[in-house]
């Protein structure tokens, strides 16, 4: 897998169409961003893995919130200005997605633990096979 840059100047060189539409108080979902990122000469609009796609680069550089309990996508909002009540609602929604991506990791650690018992064991017979191929021949 291929390293990202997610420095300062990355994210000032980062440019994504989609960054508009996350931006400000409200949520947007995946079949808004569809209709306002697909442009009207096209055969057909973007579909929501493709908007899916472009969120997860944008959220390789900005806060992007999104919650099982809450219908679409934002950015985080500048918090310098806020009030206090604005401010820990903010941190809660942050803390939110950010619980939810910790529990995926989890689940997926888990998922991955068959996979890499069964690799070792495969790994172990095949060189046995090989083993016994260079002892006995064909």
């Amino acid at each position: 897998m291929k390293k990202i840059d997610q420095s300062r100047k990355a994210k000032q060189n980062f440019d994504s169409p989609i960054l508009p539409f996350l931006q400000g108080k409200e949520r947007i979902d995946k079949k808004a961003l569809c209709y306002h990122l697909s442009q009207p000469m096209m055969s057909r609009p973007l579909d929501g893995r493709t908007v899916r796609e472009k969120i997860s680069e944008v959220s390789l550089y900005y806060p992007v919130l999104s919650s099982s309990k809450k219908k679409g996508y934002r950015l985080a909002r500048p918090f310098k200005g806020l009030s206090l009540k604005e401010a820990k609602d903010e941190r809660s929604e942050v803390r939110e997605t950010a619980n939810e991506i910790m529990s995926r990791i989890n689940y997926l650690k888990r998922k991955l633990k068959p996979l890499i018992a069964y690799d070792k064991a495969i790994s172990k017979y095949i060189a046995e096979l090989e083993q016994h191929e260079a002892s006995y021949g064909n």
